[in-house]
């Protein structure tokens, strides 16, 4: 078996015993393949960033997802909870909870994603939801068994599967919830 120590080894030497013009024209090389991907990815976030349009739809998607929090908020209270609404009051500075809501027997800590797109919400976007719930539960010193971190969707197809693992595995305080 071949170990790293030895692959090195190896390396090193193959590397001794090029000439000095190939040497240099590998690293060449190996800067303009990580330069060109750079500015690709600036080329495209330029274009994006500079239109119109860019401006617009990100206005319409604020809109949409401030409707789509007062849809869930309003489905809650019809529900007999009393219901803060964070996003509206606090936008980006929400800390990552679009609403609380309350009642006798629990407290909700609900991220509202009004999202298109088969399998847009990842694993990562579930863990940040259940971290951003469990940090704010902490520092508000608000740790009891009534507590239920909640995100609020309007179809199941958004959610990826390993998404649904993560409320699966969390489901004693942690789920998802459809809300057309």
């Amino acid at each position: 078996m071949v170990t790293i120590e030895t692959l090195l080894n190896i390396i090193i030497n193959l590397i001794k015993q090029m000439p000095v013009w190939v040497l240099f024209l590998i690293i060449i090389a190996i800067g303009l393949k990580f330069y060109s991907q750079k500015a690709k990815t600036k080329k495209k976030y330029k274009k994006r960033t500079n239109t119109r349009d860019s401006k617009e739809l990100y206005q319409k998607n604020i809109k949409k997802g401030k409707e789509y929090e007062d849809k869930v908020g309003l489905y809650y209270e019809q529900k007999g909870y009393e219901v803060e609404y964070r996003g509206a009051k606090y936008g980006r500075k929400d800390k990552g909870i679009d609403l609380i809501a309350k009642n006798k027997k629990e407290i909700l800590f609900i991220q509202c994603k009004n999202w298109t797109g088969k399998n847009s919400i990842t694993h990562n976007i579930a863990k940040e939801i259940y971290g951003n719930c469990s940090i704010y539960v902490k520092k508000h010193k608000m740790e009891n068994d009534k507590n239920m971190f909640i995100l609020a969707i309007p179809s199941k197809e958004i959610l990826s599967k390993a998404a649904e693992h993560v409320f699966i595995q969390n489901y004693k305080d942690c789920r998802y919830k459809i809300i057309k």
